[in-house]
């Protein structure tokens, strides 16, 4: 390497930087409180300490304050203006009010995965079975078929591998074996299917808010003037009604209180 011809006639000093002088006062800032750190926990002192306690008195050193605060209330309005319960938001709010904060206000929700996806693939092809009454000996074709239309309707979503493939095939048996099921169920049973996939949606007056309450019931089955609400779960569950005072669980009566909001006349 040939050296800078201003170098080579004396016209530039060169420096070394010391590792003892510290550039920027940021960074002297951060070193301090960590080694204030030290000091407390461990009761270590070290040169940062001596060197810049004299510059550094009296810094807000352990005053970030982690508690939640209120939210402005011309947003907390403004957001209410247009807020949307349904069974899943009320459970994250009774689960966790900060997630529920961070992914309803800020919009800020997970990236869609293999989970989410079998739960969809089971709502969609048993809906799809039950709308057509597919004959038993037509089943598994057609939940091939079904199964295959999903998966292209949400290859924008995620990748598919071998992994996955495999995985599918296991579920597609599991599907076949939870209609079959319902069939079964369905011969014997005075019920009639009332609807699939349905949507209900209405108004709650709170106050000086008019709140939007909506619900996806998978399946509502129909006898005389009384209803059964089906809910599909690929996941375990386990049901304990005692803690719906606490606004948990509450799937079921929440889809229950939906469906007398719209058959006030049904049991």
């Amino acid at each position: 390497m040939i050296p800078s011809n201003l170098i080579a006639t004396n016209q530039v000093t060169k420096y070394s930087p010391s590792l003892d002088v510290v550039y920027s006062k940021q960074l002297a800032y951060f070193s301090y409180a960590a080694s204030l750190d030290d000091y407390y926990l461990y009761h270590a002192q070290n040169r940062v300490l001596t060197r810049f306690s004299k510059y550094f008195k009296g810094i807000d050193y352990r005053s970030y304050d982690n508690q939640f605060t209120k939210i402005d209330p011309l947003v907390l309005d403004k957001y209410n203006q247009k807020m949307l319960l349904s069974y899943t938001s009320l459970n994250t709010y009774y689960s966790c009010p900060f997630s529920y904060y961070i992914e309803k206000y800020w919009q800020v929700k997970s990236d869609y995965n293999f989970k989410l996806f079998i739960g969809d693939l089971f709502h969609f092809v048993l809906e799809k079975l039950t709308s057509k009454g597919d004959l038993t000996d037509e089943v598994t074709q057609n939940i091939k078929k079904y199964t295959d239309e999903f998966v292209e309707k949400t290859k924008d979503k995620m990748t598919f591998g071998k992994k996955e493939y495999f995985y599918i095939g296991i579920y597609e048996e599991w599907i076949k074996h939870i209609y079959l099921f319902n069939k079964s169920f369905m011969e014997k049973s005075c019920f009639l299917v009332y609807s699939l996939e349905k949507k209900i949606e209405f108004k709650l007056h709170i106050g000086k808010y008019d709140i939007k309450v909506m619900g996806k019931l998978d399946k509502v089955l129909r006898y005389k003037n009384y209803l059964m609400v089906v809910d599909y779960k690929t996941g375990e569950i386990h049901l304990d009604f005692s803690k719906c005072e606490y606004g948990l669980n509450l799937q079921l009566p929440f889809y229950l209180y939906l469906l007398s909001k719209e058959n006030p006349n049904y049991l």
